[in-house]
């Protein structure tokens, strides 16, 4: 039946986008409502900007699937965090590296 149909109307590049975009956030919702993340015994560092560490400290990143969690905070949001040259996470990386 697909190639029956796939003759008769022929799937354009506008339709394969279309069908990318109304399906891509669903695929993703079930990904990520049906992931389960595993324990991680290494140390993690987690750099957390201001706006987001108000809301939610460890950002889902907690003692249970990482016990060696560490976080920092810089300054900024979401948006901002980025896009200024922000030295708070500069400095945080090159103690990392040290």
């Amino acid at each position: 039946m697909q190639r029956v149909l796939s003759r008769c109307f022929p799937v354009t590049a506008g339709l394969r986008e279309r069908r990318r975009l109304e399906l891509g956030p669903r695929k993703y919702s079930t990904m990520l409502s049906r992931y389960r993340p595993a324990r991680y015994e290494g140390r993690v560092l987690l750099i957390v900007n201001e706006e987001w560490n108000a809301r939610q400290q460890s950002l889902g990143w907690d003692s249970g699937i990482c016990p060696r969690l560490e976080i920092r905070v810089v300054p900024g949001s979401h948006t901002t965090r980025l896009k200024l040259k922000n030295e708070a996470i500069v400095r945080c990386l090159r103690e990392e590296l040290d």
